[in-house]
């Protein structure tokens, strides 16, 4: 009986894997359409269902023979249809529509102390100060800004935004924001937050993985730059600096704001591009805010190579189109090249690209002028870790209750345990 239950079984796998179609992928992925593509009701193409607008970014969520099941908007309603193969390739330019981390993962300065930035997805970030192993969170008992030892909390949750490019870092659970008062943390409001200026400064190595955003990326690319054209059709004088910043410091200059600027600034070039003094302006007038400042021309490739060893990143003018060259590689003698824009005659991935110095040096790829982008070296608050010891004894003081009266002995007993540890 268990014999015949084994081949009965088998019998339904192998019928299920005859059925079952054996070309659907499930992995995702996202384009930008240069025309209006034609979208179908079912896999085979046999009836029409309108049409995804041109200048539209779509996701595509399954892939079956011929034809790729995408999701899209059009009239401000998420709309599903398949497209062909042929009009993908032919109508559509691929880009990585992933989620954005406003700040990258990984370990940066923050008024002289080491933190800790863990992306956990849907706007959401843990933040730990690396000396202490401790967690930024907000303690509804007082209040207030604390460090906290617990890791799965909700109040240690924290989002970032920026305002007029300033960052913002917001409490998901109580929607409060921290603001720096003297040498330390404490929570503020909304005005109290724009009134800061918190700055990140990336240590280490650049960004990792890195991110190349495209000028037709759906977020943005059938947007106006300026008034005369669309950032996919003239956007990369404004990506090629975002991919530079990004790359260097690990936070992301929203690519409107970046054109915005230029707009404001003059150094958008109606019916054409960017000025090249844009590249400078940028860095010099918001690098700060991004953690980056600007330093100056290279004109040669050797430059471009001692600076890349040396940690900075750069914007590079090639023929009528500016990249950004982010890395290099010294095994293989090969640069990074993030391209707002891939191009056949540039030879380039919408996923960045690592080519010679020989193709630097010709071709579509050939680098006539390099802006240099360097990480700030401070960012003008002072952390005492001592102090912030202090203000979380004085708030559990004020706000005495049963309950945060035992955190205020606890916490006293912690510090009198840690009265021979050295903190900065």
């Amino acid at each position: 009986m268990k014999k015949r239950k084994i081949i009965y079984m088998l019998v339904l796998m192998l019928l299920f894997e005859m059925i079952a179609p054996a070309t659907v992928e499930a992995k995702t992925s996202w384009a930008f359409t240069k025309k209006g593509v034609p979208c179908y009701s079912d896999a085979s193409g046999s009836s029409d269902a309108g049409s995804i607008s041109r200048y539209s970014g779509f996701e595509v969520i399954e892939k079956k023979g011929s034809y790729n099941l995408v999701k899209y908007k059009k009239k401000g309603k998420t709309k599903t249809g398949w497209i062909s193969k042929e009009d993908m390739r032919d109508l559509c330019l691929k880009y990585d529509g992933s989620e954005i981390a406003m700040v990258a993962e990984g370990i940066y300065a923050l008024g002289g102390q080491q933190i800790k930035v863990f992306f956990l997805g849907n706007g959401d970030y843990r933040l730990q100060l690396v000396k202490t192993k401790q967690y930024f969170a907000f303690d509804p008992d007082v209040g207030d800004f604390v460090l906290s030892e617990q890791k799965e909390d909700q109040n240690n949750l924290w989002t970032f935004s920026r305002v007029d490019h300033h960052l913002l870092i917001q409490n998901r659970a109580s929607g409060k924001y921290i603001i720096p008062n003297g040498s330390v943390i404490q929570i503020g409001t909304y005005k109290d937050a724009c009134k800061s200026d918190w700055v990140f400064v990336r240590e280490g190595t650049n960004t990792d993985p890195y991110r190349n955003f495209c000028q037709y990326d759906g977020r943005w690319g059938g947007k106006k730059n300026g008034s005369s054209t669309k950032m996919a059709q003239a956007g990369c004088g404004v990506l090629a600096p975002v991919n530079a910043i990004y790359a260097l410091s690990g936070q992301f200059m929203e690519p409107m704001q970046s054109a915005d600027y230029a707009c404001e600034t003059g150094y958008r070039v109606p019916y054409s591009g960017t000025d090249e003094g844009y590249m400078k302006a940028v860095a010099k007038d918001l690098g700060k805010q991004y953690g980056i400042s600007y330093a100056g021309k290279v004109e040669t490739i050797s430059g471009i190579k001692k600076g890349l060893l040396e940690g900075a990143t750069f914007v590079a003018h090639v023929p009528g189109h500016y990249v950004a060259i982010a890395d290099y590689d010294k095994k293989k003698d090969k640069y990074l090249v993030l391209d707002p824009h891939p191009l056949p005659k540039r030879k380039t991935s919408p996923f960045g690209s690592w080519v010679s110095a020989e193709r630097l040096g010709s071709g579509g790829l050939c680098v006539s002028v390099a802006f240099k982008y360097v990480k700030v070296e401070n960012s003008g608050f002072h952390w005492d870790l001592n102090m912030q010891k202090i203000k979380v004894v004085q708030n559990i003081a004020v706000n005495l209750n049963p309950t945060s009266e035992r955190d205020y002995w606890d916490y006293l007993l912690q510090l009198k345990g840690r009265e021979n540890e050295k903190v900065e």
